[in-house]
């Protein structure tokens, strides 16, 4: 995953002369590719930051600018039950979404709620023995509203 950084406004326009970007910190990497632009990336796998700084000097004088820059985080919707068909359980990975508190309800074409319990930002596990077989919904919800819908097939 990468992030493109521009200064703000348009560097022309500013009288900008000279620039300085600098990785003051974080697991990712800065490259600068030019006085106005630079990118970050890190692992896709792991979650990163970078920690910037950004010297600008014009006529006026010179002034830093201190940043972390980050991936954007997953939305809710990355969030998909696994194993899908299930029989005994399956889990739903919250591990890698904003800190939060995540609401699972699971129910069935005829609204009929099977299971409603919560997760924090961790793996839950969800036991499917008492579910009878069959297609069943699964909705998480964060505190923000943001809802995810999912299919869930349960086969014993």
């Amino acid at each position: 995953m990468y992030v493109d950084l521009i200064t703000s406004n348009t560097p022309y326009t500013q009288g900008i002369s000279t620039t300085n970007w600098q990785k003051t910190g974080g697991t990712g990497f800065l490259h600068v590719y030019s006085p106005y632009y630079a990118m970050c990336h890190g692992s896709t796998i792991n979650p990163w930051v970078v920690n910037v700084s950004v010297q600008l000097t014009n006529t006026c004088g010179t002034t830093t600018t201190v940043f972390d820059v980050a991936p954007p985080a997953p939305p809710l919707e990355s969030v998909v039950p696994f194993p899908n068909s299930t029989d005994e359980q399956f889990t739903l990975d919250f591990s890698s979404l904003p800190l939060d508190t995540y609401y699972i309800v699971i129910y069935d074409q005829f609204s009929n709620i099977h299971y409603s319990g919560e997760s924090s930002n961790a793996e839950k596990t969800i036991e499917t023995l008492n579910i009878p077989n069959g297609l069943y919904i699964v909705q998480m919800y964060d505190s923000q509203g943001n809802v995810s819908t999912k299919n869930l097939l349960v086969d014993h």
